[in-house]
């Protein structure tokens, strides 16, 4: 059983020497011999100033203990109140700090927060090994890096301060802010690493990213901060919501081109399927190898798919079109296919509202224009071929270098070609 030897209470200023580099203040201190060494218990104005290392403490109260073998050696300190611990380029404060100055470990306690030149952590609890620079946080921390615009969310993290690199557990997010306003990108994750002062982020499990009305998931990502990319891998999907249409993606990999935290362009890689729909019945919907979109305001201005692409357009009230080519590219004007180029073994097939009407339109390339979403001019260039088929009118056969169609109000309105031209009229059905 512990016995007190001796209690001393001092009312005035004290100043205690721990070493010949270390020196504790304070207002007022109690000190009590024990058989375990020696506590003094100091009240109002502490400070601890470490001039070897560079080190100072300051909080309302603290506890420190010496080691039994010498009354001068500090082995422990609790520090508690309004605690800052200032070093040469790193400010952390707390609610509370227990300091082994023999470990050189400090692990702070309630509301901690730590800054250091553009970067800001804090969490409810925060373990600092001094020597290796490296920090552990627990509980609700967030880690900024403000110069980049990252932020980092979990409730596990593990900081290495001297590479500027970590980990976090905890499904961790990363906020990616903007700096002229608009929806930040937030991207979580079952494990997040981070390197270069959050320059590079890897994402590992259960990826799921948000912004807006953008939504996306996948197995793993990464992010450059350099390039303003993010990339997901394995199993892809995103959708978002277009004004009134629905929007979804499905590939095995995607790279998100950002401006500002923006999402710009978007590509999309190996087996690639967008399905838009809307009210009505609209739809479009594309498959290809891959497909590059460009974004402005959430909405797509332009498609540009390749490898063995196929598309459909429909309107429920209107024709549908049906695309195919090794290369398929849309420009879009309010939600709406504005125009399109088709290349390499394109293919065009429109079918009228009611079915009254099929055309199909083949070339080495393919330029199409529409008006309000409906197919209302469209040439064939290289080796040009063109087959119509009218219930009502009867059927066109046509080759040549060249064919143009003209549409109006749903129907076939003017036919032109050039250059050897062939071709025949019946009015039989085209089988």
């Amino acid at each position: 059983m512990m016995k007190w030897v001796v209690y001393i209470l001092i009312l005035l200023n004290c100043t205690v020497s721990a070493s010949a580099d270390v020196e504790i203040r304070a207002d007022r201190s109690e000190t009590f011999r024990r058989a375990d060494g020696v506590l003094r218990v100091l009240v109002d104005g502490v400070s601890y100033r470490d001039s070897l290392l560079h080190t100072f403490i300051a909080a309302d109260s603290a506890r420190a203990r010496f080691a039994p073998d010498s009354s001068r050696g500090l082995s422990q300190a609790l520090f508690f109140g309004q605690v800052r611990l200032q070093e040469t380029n790193r400010s952390i404060f707390a609610d509370s700090l227990v300091f082994d100055p023999r470990e050189d470990l400090a692990i702070f306690r309630g509301r901690v927060d730590v800054a250091e030149g553009g970067r800001r952590l804090r969490a409810q609890e925060v373990i600092y090994a001094r020597p290796d620079e490296r920090m552990e946080a627990r509980g609700s921390v967030r880690l900024d890096f403000e110069q980049k615009g990252v932020r980092l969310l979990s409730q596990n993290l593990v900081f290495e301060a001297r590479t500027d690199s970590g980990r976090a557990t905890g499904r961790p997010q990363m906020l990616r802010l903007p700096d002229g306003g608009g929806d930040s990108m937030r991207v979580s994750a079952d494990t997040l690493r981070f390197y270069d002062a959050g320059a590079h982020l890897k994402f590992d499990g259960s990826v799921e990213i948000r912004q807006g009305a953008m939504e996306g998931r996948a197995q793993s990502g990464r992010f450059d901060e350099e390039s303003e990319r993010l990339y997901l891998d394995g199993d892809v999907r995103i959708h978002w919501k277009e004004a009134a249409d629905t929007v979804r993606m499905d590939a095995s990999r995607a790279v998100f081109f950002l401006e500002d935290s923006q999402v710009r362009k978007l590509h999309l890689y190996t087996k690639v399927e967008l399905l838009a729909s809307g009210p009505s019945g609209k739809l479009r919907q594309v498959r290809a190898d891959t497909c590059d979109l460009v974004l402005t305001d959430g909405r797509i201005e332009k498609l540009d798919s390749k490898g063995q692409g196929r598309a459909s357009l429909v309107n429920v009230d209107s024709a549908r079109t049906d695309l195919e080519g090794d290369r398929i590219e849309m420009r879009f004007r309010l939600g709406n296919v504005d125009s399109l180029e088709l290349e390499g073994r394109a293919n065009v097939r429109r079918i009228s509202a009611g079915a009254r009407e099929l055309t199909r339109l083949e070339g080495g390339q393919i330029s199409g224009r529409f008006q309000a979403g409906a197919l209302e001019w469209v040439l064939a260039r290289k080796e040009a071929r063109c087959e119509h088929q009218d219930q009502k009118k009867g059927n066109v056969r046509l080759t040549g270098d060249w064919i143009e169609l003209v549409f109006e109000k749903d129907e076939l309105l003017e036919v032109r070609s050039e250059g050897g031209v062939r071709g025949s009229y019946s009015g039989e059905k085209i089988p």
